[in-house]
């Protein structure tokens, strides 16, 4: 996936040419379930983006943006996707559950 970005910035991972983390190994690492983040469209530029960093390096994974005028995330559909099949919400909240393997 490639994005606009400042002059000098990588066009897949956002960072300065000279810090670019695209540079290396292109292997992307299969895992059996799929991550979908939901984020904020103010959050998708930022240098901490670590979704954007699991976007280019697992597969399957994706990204959806809400807040987005041209392209609304349509909740209905999303929740319709999650019900048929297992998942899990990753959400920090003082109630959450804690996770164990």
């Amino acid at each position: 996936m490639e994005f606009k970005t400042k002059k000098n910035n990588c066009t897949s991972c956002l960072f300065p040419l000279s810090m670019c983390l695209c540079q290396g190994s292109k292997s992307r690492i299969k895992i059996p379930f799929k991550i979908i983040f939901v984020m904020n469209k103010s959050e998708f530029y930022r240098l901490s983006n670590t979704a954007r960093l699991f976007l280019m390096r697992v597969h399957p994974c994706e990204i959806r943006i809400r807040g987005l005028k041209e392209t609304p995330l349509d909740y209905k559909k999303f929740g319709e996707e999650l019900s048929s099949s297992e998942n899990f919400l990753l959400f920090p909240h003082e109630e959450s559950k804690k996770m164990t393997s």
